[in-house]
């Protein structure tokens, strides 16, 4: 009998360790963007120890990271259900498991389904009651959840993204407020909720810019409808006082991150779409509305890049968008353009493919001509940097060996920030990760004569493996 007891247990031992052996192998496929393999060794821990908790989170995020939001296919459909039961069984061997609880708010918010993103926000603030994270995620489930409908109505209204409210329309000011209202005010409460936690948040400031800009467009008079305005004003001020020490106001995060957090880029296979880069789509559009340039971002001297996540249809047409980050005041004229964007359908094989792409929409204020542009290396000082985000290194450029210096030109503005950014040279793997950080980098104002100016300059960025 004992020695039954001490085989029992040293096999336990063996399939323990096997397991932990296989998680490690997961984790560096997960490391490298592989999460089809990732997904395999983490099931295979999950199979030899049902009970081991860290693989069965692993295994969650793997199939998680393989979903993609939009992506209407049987095999999509499956990824996000496995992934779903995998997390909810992570629940069950630990039922308050806050990252397991973040990341089913995160699977079904990248789904649309908001109400239960809702609930698993409210779960995790719950468990995890100074979490300014599961705030401030009900606060973006309330923005998503109500602009598609704002955004239509309004265009219904007559009125362009430039156009001051209220929506002149009575009957649809009654339709939105019946259905949003509430929905708008529990946004506003949740974030404020955040910034009670988070005071330093200039995402959650973000977001109350825009609930309360765009609530005020329902409204009955022209009173409220300033008093709202101004109180969004109050919010980009304080949003912009962050900027100025530092903060990484430009980000605007749409959900809760799931957890690990992934490379910044990663190419999934699923049938019918294909990821494309942003520089490459680009070529391919044959349509292209300008935003227009809202006065409040005018008023207040903000120009910026605004990006966002979309998918492409079979016929051109942009049939899914998501922000991804941009300053604020600009997010709305952004969106309202691109969506009336069409592309040249893109093609493998013959066939029509939907494309997942990142766009990115430049805000630049005109610029007095008569205002002294200088060269950097003409007798002046390369200006200093003060922010400097690093480019993440794109897995496929790793996976491929590549490695070297993308060098951009680029203009810094009067107040230290990158304009007119293009490619001189560089990988065509390395480039967007380059142009992604250089865009969010700071510098010092150049004084000439002790008058900020703009300075044109070059900028190499470096990618080096093993670094």
């Amino acid at each position: 009998m004992r020695f039954l007891s001490a085989l029992l247990l040293t096999a336990a031992m063996l399939a323990g360790q096997d397991a932990r052996d296989a998680l490690n192998r997961g984790v560096q496929a997960f490391k490298n963007a592989r999460y089809s393999e990732a997904a395999a060794q983490f099931r295979e821990a999950v199979d030899l120890d049902p009970s081991f908790p860290t693989a069965r989170l692993y295994l969650a995020t793997a199939l998680m990271q393989q979903y993609i939001p939009g992506a209407d296919s049987p095999e999509n459909e499956a990824l996000w259900s496995r992934a779903e039961a995998e997390f909810q069984t992570v629940l069950e061997l630990s039922p308050n498991n806050a990252t397991a609880l973040s990341s089913l708010a995160t699977l079904n918010f990248n789904a649309k389904r908001w109400d239960a993103a809702r609930n698993w926000c409210k779960e995790l603030a719950n468990v995890e009651p100074q979490n300014a994270q599961a705030y401030y995620s009900l606060g973006v489930i309330a923005w998503s959840e109500w602009y598609p409908d704002y955004a239509k109505a309004r265009a219904a209204a007559g009125l362009k993204a430039a156009d001051p409210g209220p929506i002149p329309d009575a009957a649809i000011r009654t339709s939105l407020r019946a259905r949003y209202w509430s929905a708008l005010e529990d946004g506003i409460w949740n974030l404020k909720e955040a910034l009670s936690l988070d005071p330093k948040s200039s995402d959650a400031m973000a977001y109350m810019n825009l609930i309360v800009r765009e609530r005020a467009d329902l409204r009955e008079t022209k009173e409220e409808y300033q008093r709202d305005t101004a109180e969004a004003g109050e919010w980009v001020r304080k949003a912009l006082e962050l900027k100025k020490a530092g903060s990484d106001f430009s980000r605007l995060v749409a959900g809760p991150p799931p957890p690990p957090r992934p490379p910044a880029t990663s190419a999934i296979a699923v049938p019918a779409r294909i990821r494309v880069s942003a520089e490459v789509q680009e070529n391919n559009l044959i349509h292209r509305v300008d935003p227009v340039y809202p006065s409040e971002a005018k008023n207040v001297h903000i120009q910026g890049t605004v990006t966002l996540s979309a998918v492409i249809d079979k016929e051109g047409h942009v049939s899914d968008l998501r922000l991804t980050s941009g300053p604020p005041l600009l997010v709305e004229a952004a969106l309202s353009a691109v969506q009336q964007w069409v592309y040249n359908p893109t093609l493998l094989n013959g066939e029509p493919m939907e494309v997942q792409t990142i766009i990115h929409v430049n805000f630049t204020l005109p610029t007095d001509p008569s205002a002294p542009r200088i060269k950097v290396g003409d007798g002046v000082k390369s200006a200093k940097l003060i922010r400097q985000p690093r480019p993440v290194y794109p897995p496929e450029a790793k996976n491929a060996g590549i490695q070297g210096v993308v060098r951009l030109s680029a203009t810094i503005d009067e107040e230290g920030y990158v304009t007119d950014l293009s490619v001189v040279s560089g990988h065509p793997l390395l480039v967007p990760a380059a142009l992604d950080a250089v865009r969010q980098w700071i510098y010092e104002p150049t004084l000439l004569e002790g008058e900020p100016v703009a300075v044109k300059t070059q900028i190499d960025v470096s990618f080096t493996l093993n670094q």
